[in-house]
């Protein structure tokens, strides 16, 4: 069995055995650290049986040089499929002039794809932007192009435009 190399720290750190499941229960800032990630969250539930981590409360997950805040986060060490609920994040790069700031109610991280559902970007980097785009499903592929479908245009908060494709 592949050993786990985790660095935890937290106000509180228990460990139980449910129903044949083995579980790491972390509370009050909480500090993970896996490979190239950094989880901070206020609760953070380890089960070793199914390789699942999960993290709620105000969450940070860091990776490749990327915060991502978020409520809730799902990890799986197995296939490094991340699942965050109600997110908001910025993206810098390659082709991206200044940053584009996004938010959604889930994204999904796959090895090649990002995928946001009921997401919200600009690069006005106001509180209440000057303008804002609603999709109700965004996919990012990473360095590469971002597919957005049914797409609403936002001045302020008018909407000027949707496209339903």
């Amino acid at each position: 069995e592949e050993e786990l190399d985790i660095s935890l720290a937290a106000e509180y750190i228990t460990y139980e055995k449910i129903d044949e499941e083995d579980l790491i229960i972390a509370k009050d800032g909480v500090l993970l650290k896996y490979q190239d990630i950094e989880i901070k969250a206020d609760y953070l539930k380890i089960n070793l049986t199914t390789n699942l981590l999960f993290a709620s409360g105000e969450v940070l997950f860091e990776q490749d040089e990327t915060d991502t805040y978020c409520e809730e986060l799902t990890y799986n060490w197995k296939t490094e499929k991340t699942i965050l609920l109600r997110l908001k994040s910025e993206l810098t790069g390659e082709g991206i002039k200044g940053k584009m700031y996004y938010s959604g109610e889930k994204m999904e991280n796959f090895p090649d794809t990002v995928e946001i559902a009921d997401g919200n970007f600009t690069t006005c980097e106001l509180e209440e932007p000057h303008y804002h785009i609603v999709t109700k499903e965004m996919i990012i592929y990473p360095k590469d192009k971002i597919i957005a479908r049914n797409i609403s245009w936002y001045e302020g908060k008018i909407k000027i435009i949707t496209l339903p494709y």
